[in-house]
C-alpha cells in the first residue's frame, strides 16, 4: 500500500493485492441524465476541502488519520457527477445492508427456546461488593479496576507501579465464580433484554433479533481500493469515487488522452483497449510469479504472497499454478484472443438481485465459488443486459 505506481492496467495485481480483509467489488448499473452543476455547492465542498487541508498539514500526525479519511471524502463530493451517482447508488444497496433498521429488509430471528434453555443452565462470574450488592465481573463499575483471578478479588492497577494485588477494597470483595444467572436475573425477560440483548417481538410472542436476510455489506465506497475499474477518454462523463486511504497515492498511467475511473456510462468505456493494457500488465504479473516461484522469493510489493511446492498464493487464492505456461494463465485470467474483457467484480446487481461468484466470509475469504466459466458467463449476461446510457460503478464493499 501506500503511493505506487501502475504502468498501465492494474486491475489483476491491484484487485489481488486488495482483495483481502473483508473487502471485494460489487457492481451496480443506472440511468442518470446529465447533471447541472450547483456552482455553490461546489464551492461550500471545495472551502472544506481547503480547509481539511490547513488542518492536516498543522496535525503533525496527531490526528492526520481522521483528516485523511475526512478529506477523501470531500474531495469525492467535488464532483456534481459523484454527488448525483452517491444517491442512486445508495438506493441501489440499501436491500443488502447488514446494518439497515428498515423494517421492509428485516425478518425477525426468534432465539427464545435457546434462551430458556440458557437460563436454567448459564452461569456468569460475580462480585459482591462491600454493601452486599452482586454484580457481574464485566459491570461498567468493576471492570477497570477489579477483576475475579483464582477465586478472588483483585485491584488491576494497584500502587505507584500499577501492578495487580489484593488491595485492602478487594479483600472487603468476595468472588462469586459460576454464579447462576436465574439468581442474578430474577426474570426470563430481564435476562433476554439485560444480558442477552434480545428484543420481545409481539406478533410473534418470542424473543430474539431482527435481521436482514440478505445481507452482504456493513459499509461501501464508491471506488474505494478498486478506483481504476474502467478506462475511458478524458472527455467522458466519469465517477471518480472515494479513494482508499491506504492506496490514496496509488497512480494508474492511462494511454494517452484516456482516464481510468470507478465508474461510467457503459457506452463510453473503452472495453478492447482495456484488454489490451490488461495483456501487457498480466504478462508482466506471470513472468513476476513465475521468477518469485523458481527462486523461492516473495517480492517486496507482495509480502502476503506465499510460495509452496504447487504454486505462488495469495492468502487461499492460487494466482500461479507449478508449470503453468503463459497462455495457460492468460487463459485462466480472461485473456485469451478468444475471450471478451469484463470487469473483475465478485458481485453484481441486477434487476434488484445480488449475484455473486461465491459466499463471502469474514477476512474476505469465499466459499462455494462457482465455476469460473459460469461466472464469466453470468457477469457477460450482466454487462450485455446493461443500456448503453447506464453507468457501471465498482462499489468497494466490507463485510
Amino acid at each position: 500500500t501506500g503511493s505506487g505506481f501502475f504502468s498501465c492496467c492494474p486491475s489483476i495485481l491491484q484487485q489481488e493485492r486488495n482483495s483481502k480483509m473483508s473487502h471485494f467489488v460489487t457492481l451496480v448499473d443506472f440511468y442518470m441524465p446529465e447533471v447541472e452543476e450547483n456552482l455553490e455547492e461546489t464551492a461550500h465542498y471545495k472551502a472544506q476541502i481547503a480547509e481539511a487541508k490547513e488542518a492536516l498539514a498543522q496535525s503533525q500526525g496527531g490526528n492526520s488519520f481522521a483528516l485523511r479519511l475526512i478529506l477523501n471524502q470531500l474531495q469525492s463530493k467535488v464532483n456534481p457527477l459523484d454527488r448525483a451517482a452517491e444517491c442512486e447508488i445508495g438506493e441501489l444497496m440499501v436491500p443488502f445492508c447488514e446494518n439497515t433498521e428498515d423494517s421492509e429488509y428485516l425478518e425477525f430471528i426468534d432465539r427464545t427456546d435457546d434462551l430458556k434453555r440458557d437460563y436454567e443452565r448459564d452461569t456468569i462470574d460475580c462480585i459482591q461488593l462491600p454493601d452486599g450488592t452482586i454484580v457481574p465481573e464485566y459491570d461498567y463499575r468493576l471492570c477497570e479496576k477489579y477483576r475475579i483471578k483464582d477465586g478472588k478479588v483483585y485491584q488491576v492497577k494497584a500502587g505507584r507501579l500499577g501492578h495487580e494485588k489484593r488491595t485492602k477494597k478487594a479483600k472487603k470483595m468476595r468472588a462469586l465464580t459460576n454464579y447462576p444467572v436465574k439468581r442474578f436475573y430474577l426474570s426470563l425477560e430481564r435476562y433476554a433484554e439485560e444480558h442477552c440483548g434480545y428484543t420481545y417481538d409481539r406478533e410473534c410472542n418470542a424473543y430474539g433479533y431482527y435481521s436482514n436476510p440478505n445481507a452482504y455489506w456493513d459499509w461501501y465506497s464508491i471506488g474505494g481500493r478498486w478506483p481504476f475499474q474502467f478506462l475511458v477518454e478524458e472527455t467522458a462523463e466519469r465517477i471518480t469515487g472515494e479513494r482508499s486511504w491506504d492506496d490514496e497515492d496509488t497512480e494508474c498511467k492511462a494511454p494517452e488522452g484516456y482516464v481510468w475511473v470507478c465508474g461510467a456510462r457503459k457506452k463510453d468505456i473503452a472495453w478492447e483497449l482495456m484488454k489490451e493494457c490488461e495483456l501487457q500488465n498480466a504478462r508482466k504479473t506471470y513472468a513476476l510469479l513465475v521468477h518469485a516461484f523458481n527462486s523461492r522469493e516473495v517480492p517486496k510489493d507482495c509480502p502476503w504472497w506465499r510460495i509452496t511446492e504447487d504454486g505462488v498464493f495469495s492468502f487461499l487464492t492460487q494466482l500461479y499454478f507449478k508449470g503453468e505456461s503463459e497462455k495457460e494463465y492468460l487463459r485462466r485470467n480472461g485473456l485469451a484472443a478468444e475471450q471478451r474483457m469484463l470487469p473483475g467484480a465478485y458481485s453484481f446487481i441486477r434487476d434488484g438481485e445480488w449475484n455473486a461468484k461465491g459466499d463471502m466470509g469474514w477476512w474476505g475469504i469465499s466459499s462455494n465459488d462457482k465455476e469460473p466459466k459460469t461466472w464469466r458467463q453470468m457477469m457477460a449476461d450482466y454487462i450485455d443486459s446493461i443500456p448503453d446510457d447506464h453507468f457501471i460503478v465498482g462499489i468497494d464493499c466490507h463485510i
